[in-house]
């Protein structure tokens, strides 16, 4: 039986969507494009389209490359093998689908294997390009043109331009469309093609195709990079009887095939529009995580670790004005948590206010309120009324909330008390229903362009860790680290940038975590950790000249060449740096050896410093050293780098984002990212991005390491709401190498690999393939 399931009005680029209604119960599909009085299209031919007789507002009389005008008449098709019930359809209408549709038409019956036949033969016939998944697009629009999600996309829409070119015009010049149609598909009728007709206008050929494509892409300025033009030309060039016979792939199961395009055209669109609005100014899905990414800066040394030290603080206020005169940790502690600076008062019973107090580089105002005087307990809770606490790497301000102290041993709240210590404290919890946090510095402690803020909620149950190898007495003897970090709000940055997040941060070995500290304690030898010396130079006399000298002199990060000219008192200066943070031309001119020194890094003292990547600051005097003789020096470790972490002693962390995400041209989508650390320099992510029934999962496992070798991922998993999996194995960045699988229950429908072009090109068990 014959009815009608759905009907849509195409939009302005010739899209539309059909929702099937309850009235299909299975089985073929045609689609047809009907034209009507109001129906307009682009002129895609770039010699023009005849004389404007259809009363289109135009400069002139002509139809030119680009401008729209009305058709005399079009009809065109596409046939479905089947589709589920309710479901959406917006497959392609060409004239190549419509090409295909007649030649199914004409076998004896027709049925889904048959309509996938002929559709698969005229897709073959392309070189494999999909007719009915593909999306041509305005090949008369630069701007869609450079903004296709697929090159494959613009080379359809130049294959497509072969029936207005090989058309018969009318008295006005004007192509005449259905005519032309019916040439494309009488001259594939049997299932096969002329390689070249010789100029015959009543056949169109595989080279009449080709070269139409290649007439528009000419006047575009644009390169074909799928290889397909390439391809068909080779066919034509090795065509037996000049007849061009394209096979059907080998019939496959279509509807779940349909299933894995389909999980692909998300994985494309969603993957180029997140790529397009990354270079945006508005709002964008790269700028969302980088942001809540910058906001997990929260853990560690930071804010929260000032704030409990203003809590502990007002917990020991005896009437004392001056902060740092409060011991914050045990006396048996070596290494005991102190405020620099500030000042500590009680304005009103049980209020305490902290002024201007710094600790650790952060600066701490603060007021709280304590429990009752006389109060014994292991808990108490403070209220916050206000608070700010800012630093280079981070700041805080709380308008209202409350910190619970637990110790480990009971204490007594005295508003008027003698100097005692705090007891030994087993948990901190923050909980602020009303706070702003703001992140300076991201993970590797670079200063961000633009800081991110978050205001909201913020709750974190926090653990007193304690820190090893620490030198440098001022250093803290712990620092906090939460066990569990919950925030509600709203990140922002300044650019702004800003969405509705929710952020769970749980680590789950705060209990047995200590913190590195220090490399390695103050003056220790370079030489203790390192094969080569600190500094070296040799010496050479090029000329026979006493005073003539050269040397060469190198220590870490650098090596220099320093000429010395005695006859006209010059030094010429070569240096090369390899660390990142220097930057020096060649071929100084200096004024002395001396200045020449300077420059070298001697200073006027005769010091050397050199910073070493995750050690810290060396130094070594040169005084009383031979310049003109071969000759080392040994460095001393000036100022230690300080270890958070390293690979016996890591944070186990496990971390979860949830946002809403509107990009351009996409539906609305709920964003939740997953990340399981599972190793100092190993983890597990996943992105699951959701849109109405639809969704996509993102798994990936990461490995530290992989950033120095070739292998810049392990794998990388993408799964829909079917179950179809995209399997991504090792990418090879060398040699810019990919291989994956499409799957579903375990059987492979597609390859996916990169092209020489360095495009993603995924090739179906059909003979389609699609790139990108």
């Amino acid at each position: 039986a014959i009815a009608t399931v759905g009907t849509a009005r195409t939009g302005n680029a010739g899209s539309y969507q059909i929702t099937l209604d309850n009235s299909y119960k299975g089985g073929v599909l045609q689609v047809t494009i009907t034209a009507d009085a109001n129906t307009r299209m682009k002129c895609d031919i770039p010699a023009g389209c005849g004389t404007r007789t259809d009363g289109l507002t135009d400069s002139n009389t002509t139809i030119d490359f680009g401008e729209f005008y009305k058709p005399s008449a079009l009809n065109m098709t596409a046939l479905l093998p089947g589709a589920e019930a309710n479901a959406v359809v917006n497959a392609s209408v060409t004239p190549f689908t419509h090409t295909a549709a007649e030649l199914a038409k004409s076998q004896p019956s027709l049925d889904s294997a048959t309509v996938a036949n002929a559709n698969s033969e005229v897709s073959n016939l392309l070189g494999g390009l999909d007719i009915l998944n593909t999306a041509p697009v305005d090949i008369t629009d630069a701007i869609a043109v450079d903004g296709a999600l697929s090159p494959t996309q613009v080379i359809y829409a130049a294959l497509l331009v072969t029936v207005a070119i090989e058309a018969n015009t009318d008295a006005d010049g004007q192509p005449l469309l259905n005519e032309a149609l019916a040439i494309l598909a009488s001259s594939f009728a049997s299932g096969t093609i002329l390689a070249d007709d010789g100029g015959d206008l009543t056949q169109i050929s595989l080279l009449d195709i080709v070269n139409a494509a290649e007439t528009v892409l000419a006047a575009i300025g644009i390169v074909d990079v799928t290889g397909v033009l390439v391809e068909l030309q080779q066919d034509i060039d090795t065509a037996v009887n000049n007849i061009i016979d394209p096979v059907p792939s080998p019939t496959v199961d279509y509807a779940t095939l349909d299933k894995v395009k389909a999980m692909m055209s998300d994985v494309r669109t969603w993957g180029n529009v997140i790529i397009a609005e990354a270079g945006a100014e508005a709002s964008t899905f790269a700028a969302e995580v980088g942001m809540a990414s910058d906001a997990v800066g929260i853990l560690g040394t930071s804010a929260l670790d000032a704030l409990g030290a203003g809590v502990d603080a007002a917990l020991l206020f005896n009437g004392d004005p001056d902060l740092s005169s409060y011991i914050l940790d045990l006396p048996t502690d070596p290494n005991p948590r102190q405020f620099d600076s500030g000042t500590i008062a009680s304005p009103s019973a049980g209020v305490i206010v902290i002024t201007d107090g710094v600790i650790s580089g952060y600066t701490v105002n603060m007021t709280v309120t304590l429990p009752a005087d006389g109060t014994t307990a292991t808990d108490f809770n403070l209220e916050v009324t206000s608070a700010t606490v800012e630093g280079r790497e981070n700041s805080l301000s709380i308008t209202d909330g409350t910190v619970n102290v637990s110790f480990v041993t009971p204490y007594t709240i005295n508003y008027v008390q003698p100097i005692k210590p705090l007891p030994a404290i087993a948990d901190l919890v923050v909980d602020l229903v009303d706070a702003s946090f703001t992140q300076y510095v991201d993970t590797s402690d670079q200063i961000l362009a633009s800081p991110v803020t978050f205001t909201g909620k913020l709750n974190a149950n926090m653990d007193y860790i304690r820190v090893t190898n620490v030198s440098d007495p001022l250093d803290p003897a712990s620092l906090v680290l939460p066990k569990t970090l919950r925030l509600e709000g709203t990140l922002s940055n300044t650019m702004g940038d800003n969405l509705t997040a929710s952020l769970a941060v749980n680590v789950t070995n705060t209990d047995t975590f200590e913190f590195f500290g220090d490399f390695a304690p103050v003056d220790t030898l370079y030489s203790a950790n390192h094969a080569e010396p600190f500094a070296s130079w040799t010496y050479s006399d090029t000329d026979t000249t006493l005073g003539d000298d050269t040397f060469t002199s190198s220590y870490p990060g650098f090596w220099a060449n320093v000429y010395w000219d005695a006859s006209t008192g010059i030094a010429t200066l070569t240096m090369t740096y390899n660390s990142w943070f220097y930057s020096y031309p060649s071929h100084i001119p200096l004024g002395s050896l001396a200045e020449a020194l300077t420059y070298f890094g001697i200073g006027t003292l005769g010091d050397i410093y050199a910073w070493v990547e995750d050690e810290g600051m060396y130094y070594a005097s040169t005084t009383g050293a031979d310049f003109s003789t071969d000759g080392t020096l040994d460095g001393t470790l000036a100022d230690p780098e300080f270890i958070i972490e390293n690979a016996n002693q890591w944070i186990d962390a496990d971390i979860g984002l949830t946002f809403g995400l509107q990009l351009t041209d996409l539906p609305a989508a709920s964003v939740n990212i997953n990340a399981d650390r599972t190793s100092f320099g190993t983890g597990n992510g996943t992105i699951r991005i959701s849109y109405g029934s639809r969704q996509i999962e993102i798994t990936a496992a990461v490995n530290a390491e992989d950033f120095v070798s070739t292998n810049y991922f392990g794998s990388v998993v993408i799964t829909n709401q079917d179950g179809v999996k995209v399997v991504l194995d090792s990418l090879v960045l060398e040699s810019n190498q990919l291989s994956g699988a499409l799957l579903y229950n375990a059987i492979q429908y597609g390859a996916i690999e990169i092209t020489p072009s360095g495009y993603l090109k995924v090739s179906y068990i059909d003979g389609t393939f699609e790139i990108f």
